[in-house]
């Protein structure tokens, strides 16, 4: 026991980012993928605001007018061929009779500059148009439910595995030490590759003494190339570990943690 650092400890990122793995960190990379998807969509779109067709959305009394198109710009795919999306600019009046120029997007095919569309603009704001059937920003068809459904989901479950890191992190740090016997368990044979080999996990129950006085059984699953899970593929049920103990909260002994004696250094004093 007396090789046991002392709190405070220092504790390696990897340890406390171990924390409800796997599950965790696909969950964030689920969440860097679709933010940079997201982004990735809206920089095609020239990072034009949703905004304005919300506001028309929302805006019972549209004004309407009848707008000339100036130009036409055909989208390309990745391949450079053309898609069925045009970005219009085109010029028109409002109810004033003053002039303005704006552009969106609108699905056609045969779409030429001196072609004549509908345009529905903002009463308050005219210079806030479109035209009919078009879009302001492509962005705005989109954005709503994949922020509703994907990313606000994402972000909140990033945010409570991220919490759950953190509470490892502290235990870890000014938790209580104690020995931790094996109760059951199981890890794999050793695949084939590295990554393959990265992927592999044991599955353990230990038991240990918390500050209650009572013994606590917990459940964790190691990489199997982890320096705990190094320690378990030789270990059986009814060893207590010399070279990795358990770490529990004082004021919560459930939150428990079984680490290895090397993850854990001291702080040097101050």
């Amino acid at each position: 026991m007396s090789n046991w650092p002392h709190p405070p400890r220092r504790v390696r990122a990897r340890t406390a980012f171990a924390t409800w793995s796997p599950f965790g960190p696909a969950v964030a990379a689920l969440l860097l993928v679709a933010v940079v998807g997201g982004v990735s969509e809206w920089s095609d779109d020239d990072f034009r605001s949703p905004r304005d067709d919300w506001s028309l959305d929302a805006c019972e009394a549209r004004g309407t007018t009848v707008a000339s198109i100036t130009d036409v710009r055909r989208e390309q795919d990745r391949d450079g061929l053309p898609t069925s999306w045009a970005l219009c600019t085109f010029r028109y009046e409002d109810a004033q009779g003053t002039p303005h120029t704006a552009s969106s997007w609108l699905r056609a095919d045969l779409l030429r500059a001196g072609d004549h569309r509908g345009v529905e603009y903002l009463p308050a704001e005219p210079q806030v148009a479109r035209l009919v059937t078009g879009v302001v920003a492509r962005t705005s068809s989109w954005l709503p439910w994949v922020t509703s459904w994907i990313l606000l989901p994402l972000l909140f479950a990033t945010g409570l595995w991220l919490s759950h890191v953190h509470r490892t992190g502290v235990v870890l740090r000014h938790g209580v030490a104690t020995a931790a016997r094996i109760v059951e368990v199981r890890c794999p044979e050793p695949a084939r590759g590295t990554k393959r080999r990265r992927a592999q996990r044991c599955r353990v129950r230990f038991a240990y003494r918390g500050s209650d006085g009572r013994e606590h059984v917990a459940v964790q699953m190691p990489r199997l190339m982890s320096p705990l899970g190094e320690l378990l593929s030789t270990a059986k049920a009814g060893d207590e570990l010399e070279r990795a103990f358990a770490v529990f909260a004082e004021w919560a002994p459930t939150r428990v943690r079984l680490v290895a004696t090397v993850e854990l250094t001291e702080d040097a004093p101050a």
